[in-house]
């Protein structure tokens, strides 16, 4: 009867070590689950259409024009604008 006992203990012990593996291995899991979740997201392309006239209306919005107008980008988009018929070729 006592090794019967002693036999339960062992398994109990066993099951006991192969629970807390268990328990640890969803905890590492569960950690880089809140890592991945927490991370920050960073946009990679965003299409937005903003008409000037919203932009000179807003605070210091003719000095943004003006920065958007001065962009090395600008010279492209206005050919693609007239590409599209967006602008005419008068457009300045």
């Amino acid at each position: 009867m006592k090794r019967n006992v002693v036999d339960k203990i062992n398994q109990l012990q066993i099951i006991k070590n192969i629970v807390f593996r268990i328990i640890s291995f969803f905890s590492c899991f569960e950690n880089n689950l809140v890592k991945i979740w927490n991370k920050p997201r960073l946009v990679k392309e965003s299409n937005y259409v903003i008409t000037l006239d919203r932009i000179a209306n807003k605070d210091s919005g003719i000095n943004l024009i003006e920065k958007i107008l001065r962009h090395k980008g600008m010279i492209e988009q206005v050919k693609e604008w007239k590409e599209l018929g967006i602008v005419g070729d008068d457009f300045n």
